[in-house]
């Protein structure tokens, strides 16, 4: 899932940004990160922004995920860091960058949580030349 904010210092200054995603050891100090939740549920994400003068605005929000896919968005034939937590296969792709799902890391994810049975869909731009 994409996360986008548009936090600004009102004096312009640099801030910096930290996103926690409500499940275990999952962070992020990217303006606009990319998550992917290890499975259906209530998540609280907060994030909060800090100028270069140390004052701090800060929000938390409930996101639903129902249903997670595996969406394959590569051609590649990595494997799956670990099939418990998801499709990445611990390589990014694409500008912005996502963490990579292969065809072989999903079957490998449907398997282990899903007892071989899930839907697999594909993302994947294709340019053909003549």
């Amino acid at each position: 899932m994409s996360f986008f904010n548009s936090s600004f210092d009102p004096e312009g200054d640099p801030v910096t940004y930290y996103w926690h995603f409500g499940d275990p050891d999952k962070t992020s100090t990217a303006k606009n990160p990319f998550h992917r939740f290890q499975g259906p549920g209530a998540y609280q994400v907060s994030l909060v922004v800090t100028d270069q003068q140390g004052r701090t605005g800060a929000t938390t929000k409930t996101v639903e995920v129902h249903n997670v896919q595996l969406v394959v968005n590569s051609t590649g034939d990595g494997r799956t860091r670990s099939p418990e937590e998801g499709c990445d296969t611990g390589r990014t792709i694409g500008d912005p960058a996502v963490p990579e799902c292969t065809l072989r890391a999903a079957i490998e994810v449907a398997n282990v949580q899903h007892g071989g049975d899930g839907d697999i869909s594909f993302a994947i731009d294709i340019e053909v030349q003549g």
